[in-house]
């Protein structure tokens, strides 16, 4: 594995892990229970992959078939369901896991 495989892979999982996090933060505050934040997390982590994968053809799509990506979803969004009262007294912890979540999602593009 190259250097650039390595980033594309490295900014995958980071993008994944931040919209698992958007999603279980989303889950928290509307009261719903931690089986509610794992799959709203886990789909919104996971959502953006398997829409673009369709669009260009890829069947089955990546976030599904690979393995690593949909247990990263789960484990990322449960830790961010289960610290969500911890992390809550920072302003903003939604937005920031969105922008972070953003930007390498917006740089890796359909590959």
């Amino acid at each position: 594995m190259g250097f650039v495989d390595l980033l594309i892979n490295l900014f995958n999982y980071i993008g994944i892990i931040a919209f698992a996090a958007s999603g279980a933060f989303k889950a928290y505050e509307k009261n719903l229970d931690i089986l509610g934040g794992i799959v709203l997390g886990s789909s919104v982590a996971l959502a953006g992959g398997v829409i673009r994968d369709v669009l260009v053809g890829v069947f089955p799509p990546v976030n599904i078939a690979y393995l690593p990506y949909p247990i990263t979803a789960a484990l990322a969004s449960l830790a961010a369901y289960v610290f969500y009262p911890c992390i809550s007294r920072y302003r903003n912890a939604l937005m920031y896991a969105d922008a972070i979540g953003w930007g390498p999602s917006r740089q890796l593009g359909p590959r």
